[in-house]
């Protein structure tokens, strides 16, 4: 087995050597978007370490949201990665926490659950001055 993940990697990377020498732009927009996500993960965890169960959420949502205007959605409505568990080992919070914060902001009308993997975000603001955005 590790010879196979020992062969696609040198496989990937001698396809990008060839990607960079043909597009020579293309390094420097590959650099650009690594230290963005770079960006973004330290500002997730230091997130992390600092906020509250339903601050984390908030946060938590509105990056996915951010993510999904990025890529032409309306930013709105977010579809979610993961189920609750997997949300709450990310979020560094139990599961039950996580379905209990959930259940909290549908409550408040920050957000509704039409599907158990989709988020509408009803009050954008709102979602923002909890997570700590509004504040800033």
């Amino acid at each position: 087995i590790s010879e196979c993940l020992v062969g696609s990697e040198m496989c990937i990377r001698d396809r990008m050597k060839a990607l960079r020498s043909r597009f020579p732009h293309l390094e420097r927009k590959l650099l650009q978007r690594a230290c963005q996500e770079l960006d973004a993960a330290q500002d997730a965890a230091l997130a992390l370490a600092r906020l509250q169960p339903a601050e984390k959420l908030a946060d938590f949502l509105l990056r996915l949201a951010a993510r999904e205007a990025k890529l032409g959605g309306d930013g709105l409505r977010v579809s979610l990665p993961m189920g609750r568990g997997d949300i709450a080992d990310h979020l560094g919070l139990t599961m039950e926490t996580v379905s209990r914060t959930f259940t909290k902001l549908r409550q408040q009308e920050m957000i509704a659950l039409p599907h158990l993997n989709v988020v509408e975000i009803l009050d954008e603001d709102g979602l923002r001055t909890l997570a700590g955005e509004g504040l800033i």
